[in-house]
């Protein structure tokens, strides 16, 4: 599907096998780019709504793009699969890219610092979800403006951030592969504030 202020409607019929994408490459390069992008309208469904052949569900979504939205709220909610987030633009926002990738699930890859290989290699593992922290816990009236929100794979150092409005309070790390296996617990003193160091 292609993205601007709007989703257009899913293009079917191509034929990649064999490792021939040259009906694809025609495809995208004739699909004209006329600069709007509304990343809010984005979406990952796990079936399209207009699917008369009863396709398999998705197992994951492919997203090309440098993530600067002009249009609209820049933040997809609606991502029901993983989404792999791709782009080569040495400008792209990689911040949300990686936001949008690894909140659903999927990642993101600059492929001006991975290689072909490892982003095929990484997609093709989605089957198997990786570890990663679940889900953040605290008392809202004390902590606000969590981040990350919802799930984001662990593979090395890990930034949990927020805003403690009280002169202390807990935080509550869950972590796991699909439901929480390891539950990290962390009471945060205004008067002690330093980086926490979490060894799974």
């Amino acid at each position: 599907m292609v993205f601007r202020n709007r989703v257009e409607e899913a293009h079917r019929g191509l034929d990649i096998s064999g490792g021939d994408v040259s009906e694809l490459r025609a495809w995208l390069e004739a699909v004209p780019c006329d600069g709007g992008t509304d990343l809010g309208s984005l979406t990952a469904p796990r079936t399209l709504p207009d699917d008369r052949r009863k396709d398999p569900p998705f197992d994951l979504w492919l997203l090309f793009s440098d993530g600067l939205g002009n249009v609209g709220d820049n933040r997809p909610t609606a991502l029901d699969v993983p989404v792999f987030a791709l782009s080569a633009d040495s400008a792209a926002d990689h911040a949300l890219l990686r936001h949008v990738g690894r909140s659903s699930g999927g990642d993101y890859f600059n492929l001006q610092q991975v290689t072909a290989e490892t982003v095929a290699a990484r997609v093709v593992q989605a089957g198997s979800p990786p570890f990663a922290l679940l889900d953040v816990v605290v008392d809202d009236s004390v902590i606000q403006d969590v981040l990350p929100t919802g799930r984001m794979p662990v593979d090395g150092r890990l930034t949990v951030t927020g805003k403690l409005m009280a002169e202390q309070g807990t935080v509550t790390l869950l972590f796991g592969w699909t439901e929480p296996v390891v539950t990290v617990t962390h009471l945060i003193r205004r008067s002690a504030l330093e980086p926490v160091t979490c060894v799974r």
